[in-house]
């Protein structure tokens, strides 16, 4: 089993990772720690307010989760990738998994990660957007609105945190048959009709 850390940062996206923060400590073995750039209180897009948070500090054991949010695709995100691209790499030449939902998988085409791996996120033209349009990887952009996992990375569209937690909680060592109970019950409500 994988401990699994979650970059969390000023204004992220509450509803993208909470599947994964509650549902894997179910899981017996797997551990899942939340953290910020300096392990400083954060409040998310929703007003939640998460302190008590670890240092970022990903190693190569761990499967590490950019949580969205809006600082990853603004003008002030530049500084903020400049910094945690060394870190990324240095945990992925390490052996650690990553993966990145939202514009937390734009953060990763951004740090150069991609490349050769298939991928999702918010649409090809967000990330050509934010990431340049011939960033490494592009041609392996795959439009669709389900997580892609490969080569142990991970992505998702912001409206994916089902299939997202699924193959986080598989790529930490769940097993298959836990992703797919993940897919059974928590994305239970989108494998039928219903009106509102």
């Amino acid at each position: 089993m994988r401990p699994v850390l979650i970059l969390l940062t000023e204004g992220f996206a509450d509803w993208e990772t909470g599947l994964i923060a509650a549902n894997l400590p179910q899981v017996d073995g797997l551990k899942v720690r939340n953290a910020s750039l300096d392990g400083t209180a954060v409040t998310s897009m929703g007003g939640l307010h998460v302190s008590d948070l670890a240092p970022f500090d990903p190693s190569g054991d761990d499967v590490v989760v950019l949580c969205g949010g809006a600082i990853w695709e603004s003008p002030d995100s530049d500084a903020l990738i400049d910094r945690l691209t060394p870190m990324m790499r240095a945990a992925r030449g390490a052996g650690a998994s990553l993966a990145g939902i939202c514009a937390g998988a734009t953060a990763l085409a951004r740090m150069g990660v991609l490349d050769g791996i298939r991928h999702t996120g918010n649409g090809f033209d967000s990330m050509t957007q934010w990431a340049g349009t011939d960033y490494p990887g592009h041609t392996l952009y795959c439009d669709q609105p389900h997580a892609v996992r490969d080569q142990g990375i991970i992505t998702a569209s912001g409206v994916a945190p089902v299939s997202f937690a699924a193959a986080v909680m598989v790529e930490a060592g769940a097993g298959a048959e836990v992703g797919a109970m993940a897919k059974q019950y928590l994305g239970a409500e989108f494998q039928t009709t219903w009106d509102i």
